[in-house]
Parts: structure tokens; C-alpha cells; sequence
């Protein structure tokens, strides 16, 4: 009875406690503004993923000190306003961008959370309405350190002083910006019975080759509707052949990788620069089918990441990712034959046999999960990035936003 007793107070004590609110009113996050920007990774003035035109008051941008934000699921939003495509955050610079400290100095995190500016467009963390866009970010851990840029060519009043936009946070428990965007790029891959590949996402933007003229070397261009470029495809065995058609003309040019290999770095991932990083110009993994490019690659090792990369003017849909191997890579019942043991590692992949009961519908399908037997899971992150300009042809130079 004692014990019964004891029991009934203590769920009437929970019961009656007072239900604390998850989040308070938006506040004002306390900032310091500076002349100059965050270069970003197409920086084409020599400050990628460094500071730049400090103490310059010719300046058209401001960014801010570093601030620590405390609570990971902390959303932070402030507004930029333009005109037309001018008077934004450019591409050569980062809207919002991480920072970690060495040897005392706070340097770009180049495996955190950073976002080029969108020159007005709704992209990414940035949302256009009328001639304002709203940078919004969610922060994905504890104690994330970071810096806030904007253009202030028409965030002036009528004397030309500049209104600095307000920054403001508030804890809202949401997933991270980061965290969802490297989810996104690290998708289980399924490898079907018919030969296709799917689960993965297709991302707007570019990897830049060794021959690309805009300072997107081995780094990928984001928020450039002309490319797509694909999320992680982890490859699980050496022997694999991986290839795909590029149906839209004008192709590919040799300014990007069409086929490129990357290691997983944190949770983001990196180029490997002494990997299997193809353009048009290798002509071993390049064949013309009926007019149209083919694309193909056959793996050297077990669990490559590769990343695919297409010129596809906008359309809406995407040619279908083929895999083959030869006979007796896999078993017949969809598992590998990896001659591991059982507690190693395998990589983010399922291949699914025809006894499973999936259908596959195209290039741009996603597996169901039901149904499906799995080989192997192991959730490999990637960060996404997204991107906008021509290869081709440089479009006009905007003289109002250019970083100076």
C-alpha cells in the first residue's frame, strides 16, 4: 500500500507541474556590422572561404563578428531587400557561413554550414517576396559559431546612411538546415533488378572540372538551374559499371566533371582529387548513342562515391542511372558478395531483387522502403550545395552587387 501510495503522488506531482514553453517571443540577436564580406568558394578575387575588402568603406557589403549560437534547433532569419536581380548577396560571397577557431583565429569551416549569396532568387535558405529576400537558418548542433553578410546598395535611407537589417533567432526545435541538407545529398541509393539506380537526389548546380574559368575548381557550383548534379552514389562493388545518357543539347562542357569521385569528410563530403574525376574531354568513358552522350564508368574499388553531373536547361526530367556488373558480383538473391566479415561496415546502398515487389517508374523515382529487401545500411552524410550561372556564355556582369 506504501509503495501504491508513493506512486499515486508522484504521477499526480508530474501531472500538475507547470508545461514550460518550447520557445519564447522572437528576440534580437546583438551583432557588430564590418566593412567587407565572407568570400565564398567562387570567389574570383582571392578570398575564397576567407574575409574580404576589410575596412574598405567603398564596400557595397557588411558582415558581422562571429556569434556562438548556443542551442542546436535555433532559427535565425534577417532580410536583404534589391532591385530586380541587383542589390543582393552575390554568388562570390556567403549570405550566412560557419567558423571554427585555430590557433586562436576564427577560419571558415569549409565542412560547416555555408550559403552563397542567390542574387534575388528563391534558392536554398533564401526567400524572395517583392524586392526582399529573408535568409532563414536553423542551426543543426550546439555551439555553432557564425558570421551573417548582406549588400547594402539599397538597404539605404534617403541620406544614404546604411539600415542595417535586424537579426533575429528564436529557439524553434526544428530539424537543422544543415543536418536536412546533408540528408538530402546522402539518400540510401537502391540498385534494382532492372539495372537502374535510384533513392538519390538530383541537386541544381555544377562540379567544376580543372578547366573551369568561373573559380569553381574541383568545387561544386550551387543554385545553377543550367547543371544538375546528383547526391552521393556510394558504388559498393569494385567492378561495377555505372552510366547514364544525357539526353539535352547542348551537352555538357569540359568546365565540369561529368563523373566525379568524393570521401566522406565529417558530414559533408570532399573531391578526391586523385580519384575518378571525368569530363567530356576523356574519351574513355564517353560514347555516342544514337546523337546522344553516354556516359560510363566501371569502379576500381568497393564503396566508391561518385557524383554524376548533366547540362539539362531546366528540364524537368532526368535521365535514368544504369548500373551492371559481371556475373557473380552480387548474389542471386540481391546480397553481396563482399567476403567481409560480419561486423564490418558496408556502405548507404540497398540492392533490391525481383522477388522484393518494387516497382521502378524512372529516372527521377525514389524506392519504397516496404517490400524491399536491404543488403546493407549504413547512413554515409554529405553536404548539398546549390547553385547559378552560365558555362557557356558569362552572363552580364552586375556591376551594382559585385562584391568590391
Amino acid at each position: 500500500m506504501k509503495k501504491a501510495g508513493l506512486l499515486f503522488l508522484v504521477i499526480v506531482f508530474l501531472i500538475t507541474l507547470p508545461v514550460l514553453p518550447v520557445s519564447a517571443a522572437p528576440s534580437v540577436l546583438s551583432v557588430k556590422w564590418n566593412y567587407g564580406y565572407v568570400g565564398s568558394m567562387g570567389n574570383a578575387l582571392g578570398y575564397e572561404n576567407a574575409l574580404g575588402s576589410l575596412g574598405s568603406q567603398t564596400t557595397t557589403y557588411r558582415h558581422t563578428d562571429v556569434v556562438r549560437i548556443e542551442k542546436a534547433g535555433t532559427t535565425i532569419w534577417f532580410t536583404e531587400k534589391g532591385s530586380g536581380s541587383g542589390g543582393y548577396c552575390a554568388r562570390t560571397g556567403y549570405s550566412v557561413s560557419s567558423w571554427k577557431e585555430v590557433d586562436g583565429t576564427f577560419v571558415v569551416d569549409t565542412e560547416g554550414a555555408n550559403y552563397p549569396g542567390t542574387e534575388g532568387v528563391s534558392i536554398g535558405i533564401a526567400e524572395r517576396s517583392g524586392d526582399t529576400v529573408t535568409y532563414t537558418y536553423t542551426t543543426s548542433k550546439d555551439n555553432e559559431y557564425l558570421r551573417f553578410c548582406f549588400c547594402i546598395t539599397n538597404d539605404q535611407d534617403s541620406s544614404g546612411n546604411v539600415v542595417f537589417p535586424t537579426v533575429y533567432y528564436e529557439y524553434t526545435g526544428l530539424p537543422g538546415s544543415f543536418s536536412e541538407q546533408c540528408a538530402a545529398d546522402s539518400k540510401e541509393t537502391y540498385f534494382m533488378p532492372d539495372h537502374t539506380v535510384t533513392g538519390f537526389t538530383w541537386f541544381p548546380g555544377y562540379v567544376g572540372s580543372i578547366f573551369n574559368d568561373i573559380y569553381y575548381i574541383n568545387e561544386i557550383r550551387p543554385y545553377y538551374t543550367t547543371y544538375n548534379y546528383s547526391g552521393i552514389i556510394t558504388v559498393p562493388k569494385a567492378g561495377t559499371t555505372i552510366s547514364i545518357t544525357d539526353n539535352t543539347f547542348p551537352f555538357a562542357d569540359a568546365t565540369v566533371w561529368v563523373i566525379s569521385s568524393w570521401n566522406a569528410a565529417g558530414e559533408t563530403f570532399t573531391l578526391d582529387t586523385s580519384g575518378a574525376n571525368f569530363s567530356i574531354n576523356d574519351a574513355a568513358i564517353l560514347a555516342d548513342t544514337n546523337g546522344l552522350n553516354t556516359y560510363t564508368y566501371t569502379t576500381e574499388r568497393d564503396n566508391e562515391h561518385l557524383r554524376l553531373c548533366l547540362r539539362t536547361d531546366g528540364a524537368g526530367t532526368l535521365p535514368q542511372v544504369r548500373w551492371d556488373a559481371p556475373e557473380g558480383t552480387y548474389n542471386a538473391d540481391g546480397k553481396l558478395k563482399t567476403g567481409k566479415n560480419e561486423d564490418e561496415k558496408t556502405p548507404s546502398v540497398v540492392v533490391v531483387t525481383e522477388s522484393s515487389g518494387v516497382e521502378t517508374t524512372g529516372g527521377s523515382s525514389n524506392a519504397g522502403s516496404s517490400n524491399i529487401t536491404r543488403i546493407s545500411i549504413l547512413c554515409f552524410t554529405g553536404t548539398a550545395y546549390f547553385a547559378g550561372f552560365v558555362i557557356f556564355k558569362r552572363p552580364e556582369k552586375n556591376t551594382q552587387n559585385r562584391i568590391k
